[in-house]
């Protein structure tokens, strides 16, 4: 009996595995640009950009621009987050690194390189709008807005 009841149970664990898969596969549709015409003559091409490329060229435009106003927001940003699990307290910190040179690091679950403008932090497959007033960051992370409090240095 136990052995059909682990077999039953691993068996269901694979089902389960094979058809729900790992990873986030979620395509933006914002994000997808597909060329409209073929044509076997190159020279009517046009260079579609990822949104990594955008944010570069962003990126640059806006460095040139907002160097006064990329000082003030240049630092850590930092939230920390406290969950019971089985009666203990667990913290964890999240963040949000804005470098001089428009790029950063989202520390979450995992260190996630980003680039940045004055509006958007700029993922290689997303991007989230902010907004920053005094020490505080406001990201809206996919529709729910999340503040985090600048660092001392």
């Amino acid at each position: 009996m136990k052995n059909k009841m682990i077999i039953s149970m691993v068996t269901l664990m694979v089902f389960a595995a094979t058809f729900t898969g790992c990873g986030d596969n979620k395509i933006d549709p914002d994000n997808v640009q597909i060329e409209e015409s073929v044509s076997e003559d190159t020279s009517d091409v046009q260079e579609v950009q990822t949104p990594a490329e955008e944010a570069d060229d962003t990126a640059e435009a806006s460095e040139a621009d907002n160097s006064s106003d990329a000082a003030s927001i240049v630092g850590v940003y930092a939230r920390t987050y406290t969950e019971e699990i089985e009666d203990e307290p667990i913290s964890q910190e999240f963040s949000y690194t804005f470098k001089e040179d428009h790029t950063g690091v989202c520390e979450m679950q995992d260190s996630v390189d980003f680039k940045w403008d004055d509006k958007q932090i700029i993922f290689p497959d997303h991007s989230y709008d902010y907004t920053i007033d005094g020490d505080t960051l406001t990201v809206d992370e996919d529709g729910m807005k999340t503040e985090y409090t600048k660092k001392s240095e």
